[in-house]
Formats: C-alpha cells, structure tokens, sequence
C-alpha cells in the first residue's frame, strides 16, 4: 500500500469553490486545508494558475464551468497550502502579492520547512512567514 502523502485541489468555477485536502495512501479520509469561496476564490486563482502551469499542469483545463479536480505532489500542494493559509488574512494586495510570489518561488525544501511549522506552530508560523517575506 502506498503511503505517500499528496494534495487535491478542487476547483469549481460555476460556485467559484477552491478546495485543497491531504491525504496520505493509507487515509481512508482527506484532511481539507483550505477551502476559499466568492471574492477570495477570485483573488487567488491567477496565483493557482501560474502555480500549477509551473508544476506542469495544464492550464487551459481549467476554463469553463467544469469541476476540475487535480492531483498534485506533496511540494506543490504543500506549496500552494502555506500560500492560501498565509495570505488570506492580509488585506493590503501589495503586500498579499508579495508573499504569493515568495512562497511560489521557495525551493522544495524550504516549502516542507514551513509547511511542517505550520502544522506544529499554526497562526505563530504564519505570522513569522509573513514577516520574514514581507517585512512588515
């Protein structure tokens, strides 16, 4: 039995739904990370977007009411899981962006560092992401 840990990340464009969830190959169940609706669904999906054309998904697949869902390898969902948990309290778009592009351009192994602190610290890791990659 495989238990190598990936992502799903769930796109619905018609309700204008993201969902991401874990899983390991032994979980019977997922464990959802994020879940973004209406204006928040439509301030991150270019950011998704670029994110997943960067990991070679194709893009082009996601237009269109169509429910998408993707599979994605633990970096890139760990990825795009700090990003959703770090950005979404921030309200100056400037700084949002910036903290987008930081964590999009982490290497692998800087990704499962502060995705592990994120699951250990929670809310004090993300504050300290968001410092250490905005300043603020």
């Amino acid at each position: 039995m495989n238990s190598e840990q990936y992502f799903t990340l769930t796109l619905n464009p018609s309700k204008q739904r993201l969902v991401l969830s874990r899983s390991n190959g032994a979980a019977v169940k997922s464990q959802r990370i994020a879940c973004l609706e209406c204006e928040q669904f439509a301030r991150f999906l270019p950011q998704v977007r670029r994110l997943l054309n960067s990991s070679g998904f194709k893009v082009q697949q996601l237009d269109g009411d169509k429910i998408a869902r993707i599979r994605m390898r633990e970096a890139d969902g760990a990825r795009l899981a700090i990003m959703l948990q770090a950005v979404s309290p921030l309200r100056k778009p400037a700084r949002a962006r910036l903290v987008q592009e930081s964590i999009v351009s982490m290497s692998d192994e800087e990704v499962y560092y502060w995705s592990s602190r994120v699951v250990s610290r929670g809310s004090d890791a993300l504050k300290a992401l968001r410092i250490l990659l905005a300043g603020e």
